[in-house]
């Protein structure tokens, strides 16, 4: 009969000694306990097996735990610090706002009065003094970028167009040229296309700035951000600042205006 080899840790009996070596080896290998029995400890939790098989089960899943918690702190961390980011953005663009009110304020012969055209035309800030109220002035904005092109219109006719006051600029009678005045106080003749690709500029930098301010704006009440795009349709907001980059987007914005010809 032949000799039987047995474990004395498992009692799993093998018919060579080599065998039963090898099974020493891969299966219970490792520090030796007092008793002389071999021991696996968890360098994680510190938790010991005597079977090799069970101990790598564990110490996969303990790391599995382990690295997950580790994300979960990491993520929360940087929403943290990604929030306080946008309230430190939101208290120096309410600052901004108030010193330019307060400058428009100091000055009452500004371009809201000349109705000059620029480049550069905030009507956020144009909007506020002209009502003299910035709530007033970035809802009106609101309604108008989520608006399109009638949005556009009614925007650019309320800084520019306003009945009660004298116009400063005319398009010919052909409807090609348009005649402004710029920052200098100079009357300038320009081609009905270049002066609309004007005015869609400023229209996306105030909606882009309006925007800004309505984001920031909803972290700081910690409101949640879904319930934000569901308020304030995010998406075509955004959609609406690209197609001002359009030409023909723009000529028919051009065409719509009421502008008074000469």
């Amino acid at each position: 009969m032949a000799t039987a080899y047995m474990c004395h840790l498992c009692q799993k009996t093998f018919n060579r000694s080599f065998n039963l070596k090898r099974h020493l080896d891969d299966i219970h290998s490792m520090a030796s306990s007092g008793d002389g029995i071999n021991t696996f400890t968890c360098a994680r939790c510190g938790k010991q097996f005597n079977r090799k098989y069970n101990f790598t089960r564990h110490e996969e899943s303990c790391t599995r735990r382990q690295t997950k918690k580790q994300n979960g702190s990491q993520s929360q961390h940087q929403i943290e610090e990604r929030v306080g980011q946008l309230e430190t953005q939101k208290k120096q663009f309410e600052r901004e706002v108030t010193e330019e009110i307060a400058r428009l304020k100091q000055h009452p012969n500004n371009i809201l009065q000349v109705i000059c055209v620029t480049n550069n035309d905030n009507y956020l800030d144009m909007l506020t003094s002209k009502i003299g109220d910035f709530n007033l002035a970035i809802d009106y904005i609101k309604e108008c970028a989520l608006s399109d092109l009638s949005g556009d219109c009614r925007l650019i006719e309320k800084i520019y167009l306003d009945p009660e006051q004298k116009q400063f600029f005319f398009m010919d009678p052909k409807k090609s040229n348009v005649t402004y005045y710029n920052e200098q106080k100079e009357q300038i003749v320009e081609a009905k296309d270049t002066f609309g690709r004007k005015l869609a500029n400023n229209l996306q930098n105030s909606y882009l700035k309006s925007i800004n301010f309505l984001i920031n704006r909803n972290l700081n009440a910690r409101a949640s951000p879904n319930k934000f795009l569901e308020d304030y349709d995010v998406q075509t907001w955004n959609t609406h600042i690209y197609n001002l980059s359009d030409t023909c987007y723009q000529r028919r914005m051009i065409g719509q205006l009421k502008i008074p010809t000469k």
